[in-house]
């Protein structure tokens, strides 16, 4: 991972009204984080200065760079290597294949996979790519459980799901989303009233904490607390996203804390002179400032995709 450059396209960080607040829209929010990935950059740049057109037989024709299928005669230029065995120069899919024993997919197909969309979009627009239909379809609860579906559910996975016959199917959403929260799924072809039963036990409240064996220990001690470690806030999504634009910018901390600090330090304290409370203040601000940063860096490099994934959810 390469550190982020500042774009021509990112909004003034100093000037609110040049960011759009998307709301409970995921989907954009993990947009804005991802075209901002210097990775995602560098893989988009590659795909769009692939040729639009090559000449096969003498005849000009759409060149591989939006194809899906992969033909012994495509170059490598258009594909992804493994890992591990890079493509030489001039090199087609049949050469690679012979030499390294490996198949390799298009750049059409593999870069959106890697980054959880449908297709490569230029980071410059605004508008939202779809999310890849991976990543929509392993969303629960708007997908059918079979005993079969592997699912993965984040820290807890596995734990509180269970598959018998005539029992029904229990699936805790993540910590991070809300752990009060289960997706259960009944089998019709067994007796509605066990499964019923069953469930009906599972959603005992906090008089019955052992009937929720999905429930960590600390969460079976006292009254809930629903907790969103991987997504952050409505209100917090701006403040992060204008903090990373600020470090892209190469701003310096005190240009940081005039303009984004709650406290608003330099306007609403012009009067203190003490400089104890000014050095208290400075430290409050370097822990909300590395704590956005954290946020903000975090979900640029890759837990974006816990806004894609949980999209269709209420977050806030």
């Amino acid at each position: 991972m390469t550190r982020a450059s500042r774009n021509a396209w990112l909004p003034d960080w100093r000037n609110e009204s040049e960011y759009t607040d998307h709301g409970d829209d995921l989907e954009a929010w993990a947009w804005e984080f991802l075209r901002r990935n210097p990775d995602y950059q560098a893989n988009f740049a590659r795909w769009a200065a692939l040729p639009e057109e090559w000449t096969v037989e003498g005849i000009a024709c759409r060149s591989p760079k939006y194809d899906v299928a992969v033909g012994d005669f495509m170059p490598m230029l258009y594909c992804q290597p493994a890992e591990d065995h890079p493509a030489m120069a001039g090199e087609t899919v049949g050469d690679y294949e012979k030499r390294t024993g490996q198949w390799p997919e298009t750049l059409y197909t593999a870069l959106p996979i890697r980054w959880g969309i449908e297709q490569l979009q230029d980071p410059a627009s605004d508008a939202v790519p779809a999310t890849d239909i991976q990543i929509r379809e392993a969303t629960p609860p708007y997908q059918p459980f079979r005993p079969d579906d592997v699912f993965d559910f984040g820290p807890r996975a596995g734990m509180g799901m269970e598959w018998t016959a005539g029992r029904c199917l229990v699936a805790p959403w993540p910590e991070e989303i809300d752990h009060h929260v289960v997706t259960i799924s009944f089998d019709l072809r067994y007796p509605i009233e066990d499964q019923l039963a069953e469930a009906r036990r599972l959603l005992k409240h906090e008089d019955d904490p052992e009937a929720r064996p999905w429930l960590t220990d600390a969460e079976r001690q006292g009254p809930p607390k629903i907790r969103r470690k991987g997504i952050p806030q409505e209100k917090k999504r701006l403040q992060i996203l204008r903090a990373l634009d600020a470090d892209l910018s190469g701003a310096t901390a005190d240009e940081v804390m005039a303009e984004l600090y709650d406290g608003k330090a330099l306007k609403t304290r012009s009067k203190a002179e003490n400089e104890d409370e000014m050095q208290r203040y400075r430290e409050a601000f370097g822990s909300w400032h590395k704590e956005k940063l954290r946020d903000a860096y975090e979900l640029m490099r890759g837990r974006y995709k816990e806004l894609l994934k949980w999209h269709q959810l209420p977050t806030s």
